[in-house]
């Protein structure tokens, strides 16, 4: 798999969320102290693509410059990880 795109599946806790389904358009992780602004799409043509799927992962797991550690226990502060998801590759191009 190559390029790619996010989909959300449901959230960590395994329940339905409004975003299930969609895919990222874009997410400012400094947003919000740290706890970021997600935008989603319906569309995977609006979706937030990637080269490959390392490139993907490693934007999943961003941690804010602006809020790098939760408070409750000082782990890595990953706002969309929040989120199951799973990478949809897209066509390859020539």
């Amino acid at each position: 798999m190559n390029r790619c795109i996010i989909r959300i599946i449901e959230n960590a806790a395994g329940l339905p969320c409004p975003e299930a389904g969609m895919y990222v358009r874009s997410m400012d992780f400094e947003a919000l102290a740290g706890r970021g602004f997600l935008t989603c799409t319906a569309h995977p043509a609006e979706a937030l693509e990637f080269a490959s799927p390392a490139e993907a992962l490693s934007f999943y797991q961003t941690t804010p410059k602006n809020h790098p550690r939760r408070l409750w226990d000082r782990r890595p502060n990953r706002p969309l990880t929040t989120y199951t998801i799973e990478l949809v590759a897209l066509p390859a191009t020539n």
